[in-house]
């Protein structure tokens, strides 16, 4: 498989499909059990990173649109809890101000 190959099948990977393959490549296996060969784990990583340059997530490392390893400081991981944590407190004291 070349990585032209590689690319045109991130362009068009789902968001279901792409956390799927993530979870192969974390667990080394198939949804059956059955262990991915060396040359299935170097392509699903090849198109995992592929699918993180084309479709940029929040993750806290991730590979950018140049193909570079991108790491997120730990100052912006504390920001963006901090915004998450305020953003849920907000949301709840909205359903706990709520009678219905």
């Amino acid at each position: 498989m070349t990585l032209d190959d590689i690319a045109a099948k991130a362009r068009t990977l789902s968001e279901e499909h792409y956390q799927a393959l993530c979870y192969v490549i974390e667990t080394g296996r198939w949804p059956d059990g059955e262990a991915l060969s060396i040359t299935q784990r170097d392509q699903a990583i090849q198109l995992m990173m592929c699918y993180q340059s084309i479709h940029p997530n929040n993750a806290h490392m991730t590979i950018n649109q140049s193909g570079q390893i991108e790491h997120k400081s730990k100052a912006d991981l504390k920001r963006e809890w901090a915004q998450k944590t305020w953003l849920a407190e907000q949301i709840d004291s909205i359903d706990n101000s709520n009678p219905c």
